[in-house]
């Protein structure tokens, strides 16, 4: 962050995150996050890959790109509109994904499978976390490094009224 800037506004956080992740299985994902730059939108989330691609572009809306008999072609998708329409046609089973309360009381009814959030949070965090060490490095950091070469900042030992509790610093890896 500027300095100049960091003293005004008194934030000491980055104002832009920019990152390349690479795959085991040949995929990549750039990362392009800021909260503060002097620039325009940026442009929408995408997955391309050698059949299509899928553009997030407007809320409850994807472009699909692909090619049809050799030709380009160009498909909006109205997601909002077809999980509504379902949701209407099978209420039940729709409706245990449409807040994270729903999901979770229908996980313990056995009415669907969980959605493993903590795993999801914990490969997303890593994969910031390498990018930061990434920089801080100035090098190419391996996934198999980062819990490594990473400082946690969680609690890994807890004192309670039942005794002294003792936490893996990695609990989900």
């Amino acid at each position: 962050m500027d300095e100049t800037r960091r003293r005004i506004s008194g934030f000491d956080v980055e104002e832009l995150g920019l990152g390349l992740v690479k795959f085991k299985d040949g995929c990549s994902m750039d990362v392009l996050e800021s909260w503060a730059i002097q620039g325009g939108e940026f442009p929408p989330s995408a997955v391309y890959g050698a059949k299509g691609g899928v553009q997030f572009c407007q809320p409850g809306k994807l472009k699909y790109y692909s090619q049809i008999a050799g030709y380009m072609a160009e498909t909006t998708l109205d997601v909002a509109g077809e999980d509504y329409r379902r949701t209407m046609l099978d209420p039940p089973s729709r409706l245990l994904y449409k807040n994270s309360q729903a999901h979770w009381v229908g996980a313990l009814r056995g009415e669907c499978e969980q959605i493993d959030t903590p795993s999801i949070a914990l490969q997303t965090m890593l994969i910031s976390e390498g990018i930061f060490l990434s920089d801080k490095l100035g090098r190419e950091i391996q996934a198999e490094e980062i819990p490594e070469l990473s400082t946690s900042n969680a609690i890994q030992v807890q004192e309670t009224p039942f005794g002294q509790l003792r936490y893996r610093p990695y609990p989900f890896l």
